[in-house]
């Protein structure tokens, strides 16, 4: 027996809302796929911003990283930190004078950005540039290393008294430096010697003895 008009008129409309009952229950999942892996995304970068403003880069993809800053500085909705996460990024991957320009124009800093400024100064050999910069990193004398490289870069540029008396500061508040600068060698060991000699002096004024 074959459908009437109006049987098969009712067969071909539930067929429709079967067949858009499967497209949708296959549209659900995918597209709450995409919006878990946009978030799991986003997670991930906000994790690597994170440590990037941390200056902790170790787990970071730089590349893929410095792509992603790339694409939200584009959008002309600029946020500091992720200005400051693209000087960072460029730092680690060995662009210094990039970042060095890029890291000193910064509207907003943090102790980061200064830092890594000076440093990427310095390790580009701009020693005239890096001894501006040092002193304005507020930690810098919290940290050994980089108060030596400041005295160093005030040395490199021809600033000698100053560079002294940064290496006397340096040696006095820590005695176990002295016996670094002795062991200095490159082409100002010369002068790391009569600055040694400076700092053991003024720290015997000071009733100190650095041996």
């Amino acid at each position: 027996m074959f459908p009437t008009k109006g049987q098969f008129s009712i067969r071909r409309r539930s067929s429709f809302r079967f067949k858009r009952a499967c497209i949708s229950a296959l549209i659900v999942p995918l597209t709450l796929f995409e919006f878990s892996q946009a978030e799991a995304l986003s997670e991930k970068f906000n994790q690597d911003l994170e440590s990037v403003l941390r200056n902790e880069v170790n787990d970071v993809n730089l590349e893929a990283f410095e792509g992603k800053i790339n694409e939200l500085i584009q959008t002309k909705s600029e946020k500091d930190q992720w200005l400051s996460a693209k000087g960072i990024t460029w730092f680690h991957q060995g662009k210094l004078k990039e970042a060095a320009k890029y890291l000193s124009e910064l509207k907003v800093q943090s102790p980061v950005t200064q830092r890594l400024t000076a440093l990427a100064y310095y390790q580009s050999k701009d020693y005239k540039a890096a001894s501006f910069y040092y002193p304005k990193y507020p930690d810098l004398r919290e940290n050994t290393v980089d108060w030596s490289q400041y005295a160093d870069a005030l040395l490199e540029s021809n600033q000698p008294e100053k560079a002294a008396e940064e290496y006397v500061k340096l040696v006095i508040k820590n005695p176990n430096m002295a016996g670094e600068l002795r062991k200095t060698e490159g082409s100002h060991a010369k002068d790391h010697f009569f600055l040694y000699s400076l700092a053991k002096e003024s720290a015997k004024a000071e009733k100190r003895d650095l041996g």
